[in-house]
This record gives structure tokens, C-alpha cells and sequence, in this order.
């Protein structure tokens, strides 16, 4: 009876082994199984699959979001202090309060620029900038208790405060503006002409603090 031929299972298993899957007493050669060639009509079998266990898997670090220092909300809860106090100041007083307007020509090339009302230490100061107007005689500045002045009888039918003579009709100027005169109700800035009446160019005041 010829000898029974007989493939190792695996790689690396014993001798003893291989003998008792054979059937066959003694010692047989031994070919590695997953060796780049094989004999002639032999195919390598792998060995049968395991289970990896990893015995130490990864953990994941959560780095906690970084916390105001004492000093920082400190300094942020002085700022917003500050800012409610100045805030509330400026409600309390109205002498604080800024306010601002563009000009409108009322007549043809009336005029143009820009008119601010700002608080000095005793009353307030109103100052034109960028400041043009037509050149017609006997101009005055007045402040007027209406919102849209553009007609002389917007000036006539309304209250209204004279700050004087205009000083020049092209350039920077500043005017003193009586303590009790309140520009959220004399609202409106007008260039004015006394000898013709009629309003030459107006401004509408918007508070900006």
C-alpha cells in the first residue's frame, strides 16, 4: 500500500501533529503553508481566522475649554459698569446729550454741510462744518421748535431762539447755545435771511448719544 500523503495545515504546527492528521507513524516532511510557491497541484490553505483582543484600545482626551481668569471678568464687569454709569448720566443730564444734522438748501444753491451740537463744561456748543450757504443778505441762525422748516412760515408760526448773525457764509464755525435751550425740542437749525424772510437752508437734529 503506497504511503498517504498529506499537507501541513498550518505553519509552524508540531511534527507529532502533522503525523496524527495523517494517520501515518513517524516523522514526514514538513513544507511551510503559505510559502510564495507550492508543489505542483498543491494550494496553500490557510489556517482558520482569530479574533484580534486589544488589550489596551485608545482612549480620547477631552481637553476642557479654557476659563476666564479672575482679573479678565474683573475688568469685563468694570467696562460694563462704566458704560451703564455713562449711559445713565447722559439720561440723568440732558447738558450730555450730542446731536448731529445735515443741511438742506431751501432755495436754489441754498447751502450744505453739517451742524453738531456738543456739551462744554457750563451749556452746549453748536458748531457747522463743511459749511456753505448762499450769499443773501442780513443771515442769521436760528433754532426752531419744528422738524421739516423750509417755508417762512415754518420760521413765523413757530418758537424759536436766535444764536445771532451768521459769521461767514463758507467755513468751520462755532456758536454758544443758551443752558436752557434743549435741542430735542428746538430741533431744527436754520439759516435765515431777516430782510427778505426766508429761509435759505435748514438742518434737522438727530441725538447721537
Amino acid at each position: 500500500m503506497p504511503p498517504i500523503a498529506c499537507r501541513p495545515a498550518f505553519a509552524g504546527s508540531a511534527l507529532a501533529g502533522i503525523a496524527m492528521l495523517c494517520g501515518v507513524a513517524g516523522a514526514l516532511p514538513v513544507g511551510p503553508a503559505f510559502a510564495g510557491s507550492t508543489e505542483a497541484g498543491d494550494a496553500a490553505v490557510p489556517g482558520p481566522l482569530r479574533a484580534f483582543k486589544i488589550d489596551n484600545p485608545p482612549t480620547t482626551t477631552t481637553i476642557p475649554a479654557a476659563q476666564p481668569t479672575p482679573q479678565a471678568a474683573d475688568k469685563k464687569g468694570k467696562a460694563g459698569k462704566k458704560i451703564a454709569a455713562t449711559a445713565s448720566t447722559v439720561e440723568k443730564d440732558p447738558l450730555k446729550r450730542r446731536f448731529r444734522g445735515v443741511f438742506r438748501a431751501a432755495i436754489p444753491d441754498g447751502g450744505s454741510g453739517t451742524v453738531t451740537v456738543q456739551p462744554t463744561s457750563t451749556a452746549r456748543e453748536l458748531k457747522l462744518e463743511d459749511f456753505q450757504v448762499s450769499e443773501v443778505p442780513d443771515l442769521e441762525i436760528l433754532l426752531v421748535a419744528g422738524d421739516r422748516i423750509a417755508k417762512p412760515d415754518d420760521v413765523l408760526t413757530s418758537k424759536r431762539v436766535s444764536l445771532g448773525r451768521l459769521k461767514k457764509i463758507v467755513g468751520r464755525q462755532i456758536y454758544r447755545m443758551p443752558a436752557e435751550v434743549d435741542p430735542s425740542t428746538y430741533r431744527s437749525v436754520v439759516i435765515w435771511s431777516k430782510r427778505r424772510k426766508i429761509v435759505v437752508a435748514s438742518a434737522r437734529l438727530e441725538p447721537t448719544t
